[in-house]
């Protein structure tokens, strides 16, 4: 400490090693002081700290105006060095239930102090707080509180939608869409979750209370559920990166890493399977909301063209997986009267498929597959496309929705980097109009399983929504991770806009 040496912590591998040292005095310098720890063994010997605690005696002389501190049942106490008249002397001793003494205000040559006596209502030591009336807080913000009714048996909705209270407005749109399809609709503050199923606080266990409520109270129970806003890994933001947390999202143990899972909220029986089809709309402001709304609408209203009869197919070049063939037998899936692309890495210089993977985008496309390796932001190791390409894309209104099998493309709860799910329906002059991406790290087998039923499953008729398909092809996969980390970024009441298909005639 401060270039003095105090002593020496031993323990072996992963045991927890604690130690009480002695400071001499003269050691402990006014302000800053430095605490180094050497490790003995080398290079390689590494350690993780917890937490150092210095104790050390102090006056009571209060610091900024005020004082925490501690004192005897009974005690006369007097705390001096307040810049600011103090006002208060609190007993926190039961933080639950703080008791403000009776004081007497001492000032002197500008400098106040404040002297009062501990009580005997609990005998022993006492924790305390004085402070001027300038170091009490004002609260952030007040809003009024609208009761709601979330447990009660009640009519229900077909669809319904939990949005951070700033973007409600936003889903007008969306909710005028589905009751012109002739579903019923709810719109549900995050906010009234909380406080109705986990007493205010925010979580994520409250959602799945809310939803499971509903399925068991609710005459018509939930079939399709959009959540609307960011979720983040930090939710008190104590990286300080910035809070993103708007629609919490579950963190999930799978068999490589901990990430998000949208599906936990309605896998009510722990399976792995969802009993309510769920999408995300990742967004975390005001424009963000009406750019992805105003597509989704958009898209929805629409009137069918050329483009949306073009299904773009592309594969990562092969190595010890045969990418090229999980993309055929997807193929093999879309209808006979279908246009195909084809983009093979393993057929095509890097520059040139990354090339015409854009083109092709911009000119539109009712599908884009992707059948390969990946990451948060990039396709494949030989970057066919990515983050920078999506944000980038000119297509306008003839907006696909986009099939991803490959890893972490749906890593969305990062804070520090944006994934290329989100890049892709964030995208201001184009993009996608939904993404459906994993945010864990899979194996390619079940992955292509699931990707041959998902596009069976679009083309069926009646049409389905997008959740609707992706219920029916999770259902026939038995790789938890794959289930439970693929996630839709869109509105699972959406149905494809395929020419054949859009009036559900053939």
């Amino acid at each position: 400490m401060n270039g003095s040496t105090l002593g020496e912590l031993e323990f072996n591998g992963q045991r927890e090693g604690s130690i009480t040292l002695r400071v001499p005095a003269g050691v402990l310098r006014q302000g800053a002081n430095t605490i180094t720890l050497t490790a003995q063994n080398g290079e390689n010997d590494l350690s993780l700290v917890d937490f150092i605690t210095l104790t050390y005696p102090h006056t009571y002389t209060a610091e900024s105006d005020s004082l925490k501190f501690t004192a005897q049942a009974g005690d006369h106490v007097v705390i001096n060095g307040f810049r600011q008249t103090p006002s208060r002397l609190l007993d926190i001793t039961n933080p639950a239930q703080p008791i403000e003494l009776g004081t007497q205000v001492i000032s002197e040559k500008g400098r106040h102090g404040l002297q009062g006596k501990v009580p005997w209502s609990a005998s022993g030591t006492h924790t305390l707080l004085a402070l001027a009336d300038k170091r009490i807080t004002a609260p952030f913000e007040l809003l009024r509180n609208n009761p709601s009714n979330l447990h009660s048996a009640q009519a229900g909705s077909e669809v319904v939608m939990i949005s951070y209270p700033g973007f409600e407005g936003q889903l007008a749109p969306l909710f005028q869409l589905h009751k012109a399809e002739g579903k019923t609709v709810a719109l549900v503050n995050v906010n009234d979750v909380y406080d109705e199923f986990n007493f205010g606080e925010r979580s994520p266990y409250a959602i799945r209370s809310f939803l499971q409520t509903a399925t068991r109270e609710w005459k018509n129970s939930p079939k399709y559920l959009l959540l609307m806003g960011d979720a983040s890994l930090d939710p008190r933001n104590y990286l300080g990166v910035g809070s993103f947390d708007f629609v919490p999202t579950k963190i999930i143990v799978t068999s490589e890493l901990k990430t998000a899972s949208d599906d936990w909220f309605s896998d009510f029986d722990n399976t792995g399977f969802a009993q309510i089809a769920t999408g995300r709309l990742p967004v975390r402001t005001l424009e963000e909301a009406n750019l992805v709304v105003g597509k989704i609408a958009g898209y929805a209203g629409s009137q069918s063209g050329g483009w949306n009869n073009q299904t773009l197919m592309v594969a990562d070049r092969d190595d010890s997986i045969d990418f090229t063939k999980q993309s055929l037998s997807a193929q093999s899936m879309l209808p006979k009267s279908m246009n195909v692309i084809d983009i093979f890495a393993g057929t095509l210089d890097a520059g040139s498929a990354k090339q015409q993977i854009v083109t092709d985008i911009n000119t539109g496309a009712l599908l884009v597959n992707y059948t390969g390796h990946g990451s948060v932001e990039v396709w494949s190791g030989d970057d066919l496309f990515d983050d920078v390409a999506a944000t980038s894309l000119s297509n306008g209104s003839r907006l696909p929705v986009f099939l991803i099998m490959n890893c972490l493309n749906g890593f969305f709860q990062d804070v520090y980097t944006e994934s290329l799910a989100e890049s892709l329906l964030l995208a201001k002059d184009g993009g996608a109009v939904a993404v459906w991406a994993s945010s864990g790290l899979n194996q390619a087998g079940p992955q292509a399983q699931m990707d041959k039923v998902m596009v069976q499953s679009l083309f069926t008729l009646p049409s389905p929504g997008l959740g609707d398909a992706i219920k029916q092809a999770k259902s026939g996969i038995a790789d938890g991770d794959v289930r439970k980390t693929y996630i839709l970024f869109g509105d699972p009441a959406l149905r494809l806009k395929w020419p054949a298909g859009a009036n559900d005639t053939q």
